[in-house]
């Protein structure tokens, strides 16, 4: 079995959600007593609750509320290629998804009591840019915590952090234990370099360095680039889209898009949150879809046409990963219909070359 890799749930140093307690199993890496930039978002003490909860929605239940109609959602699930008719409670969750384990196999759930306490403050902030509200700083500083753990806490991102690993993990093994001739040399020289004998088998080395990404590998970089990311959401000029009347916004299993200028195919290199003029879209609700734009202040409201209204649900309907969510059946039968959902998968979002 891969070995368990050690991470801590923040660097934000007034995440009082873990009372500076260190976790079984994280890494001082990510220790909150490091500052990202994010200080002062968190000042109200909170305690650890005692329950551990085992249901880890990786899309808040609260969010997915927001594209409800009579507490029921339509969802394509694309590797099934099925339709469903559900409530928030049973869509986009996993058991113990956030769950840290430690070397015995024990779980620790902080990390999901975190991303509630994150969830409970993003909530009324949503609330309000729903009724066209004006937010304050403070508020914009807490919504872009949580816009960049929304874009990472979901299982495209540990896919994406899988693949890359065990591509430069495969590198090294290609050169370092292809066969097990070769690994046993290397445990040899190791033995007569100590005088120990090795605790492992040349067979036994070969098939742990082809099985070695752990959960918790990609928990730690999903925290630690959410924090850093948070940073340059907040200083971007932000606009918020009202639909029409009738017409509403639908979501995914991977809801925050970076859209390259233009809509153009994306350049070799591909395309990052700082990249001038890339458009980031997050649907907030089916009433609101959040634009990120370049560096600024700006934080304002547009109505929405119908026309651009269906150019985004096509977009963030060809960036979904399993599921594509929407408030009614016919809107997302039309954006699978539309978009071909049904008969291609999604590539990776991050890029090897």
């Amino acid at each position: 079995m891969a070995p368990r890799p050690a991470i801590h749930p923040t660097r934000h140093k007034d995440a009082k959600v873990f009372q500076g307690r260190r976790i079984s199993g994280l890494h001082p890496r990510y220790t909150t007593g490091t500052d990202r930039g994010n200080e002062g978002l968190f000042n109200e003490s909170v305690g650890i609750v005692m329950s551990s909860p085992k249901r880890h929605h990786y899309l808040p239940r609260f969010y997915l509320e927001n594209f409800c109609n009579d507490g029921q959602l339509w969802v394509f699930d694309r590797k099934n290629k099925q339709y469903r008719n559900q409530t928030p409670n049973n869509t986009a969750l996993q058991t113990h998804y956030y769950s840290v384990e430690d070397k015995k196999g024990n779980k620790n759930t902080d990390i999901e009591l975190f991303l509630s306490r994150i969830e409970g403050q993003a909530q009324p902030i949503i609330s309000k840019i729903n009724a066209s509200e004006q937010i304050s700083n403070k508020e914009k500083d807490i919504l872009s915590i949580f816009i960049a753990l929304l874009m990472n806490r979901v299982p495209d991102f540990e896919k994406s952090v899988n693949e890359v690993n065990e591509y430069l993990i495969k590198q090294m093994s290609n050169l370092m234990f292809s066969d097990e001739k070769t690994t046993q040399s290397i445990l040899s020289q190791d033995e007569r370099d100590t005088g120990k004998k090795p605790t492992v088998t040349a067979k036994d080395t070969v098939e742990f360095h082809k099985n070695c990404t752990h959960r918790n590998l990609s928990l730690g970089m999903m925290l630690e680039l959410s924090m850093d990311l948070a940073k340059y959401f907040r200083q971007m000029d932000w606009l918020f889209l009202n639909t029409p009347d009738k017409k509403s916004f639908v979501t995914t299993d991977n809801p925050v898009v970076l859209v390259s200028p233009g809509h153009k195919q994306e350049s070799f290199l591909g395309d990052s949150i700082v990249t001038t003029g890339v458009t980031k879209l997050v649907p907030l609700s089916q009433r609101t879809c959040l634009i990120m734009l370049d560096r600024g202040e700006l934080v304002g409201y547009r109505h929405a046409t119908i026309e651009s209204v269906r150019k985004i649900n096509i977009i963030l309907a060809q960036n979904t990963d399993q599921f594509l969510i929407g408030r009614d059946e016919a809107l997302v039968r039309n954006l699978v219909k539309t978009t071909r959902l049904d008969q291609y998968e999604r590539k990776s979002r991050f890029r090897i070359i």
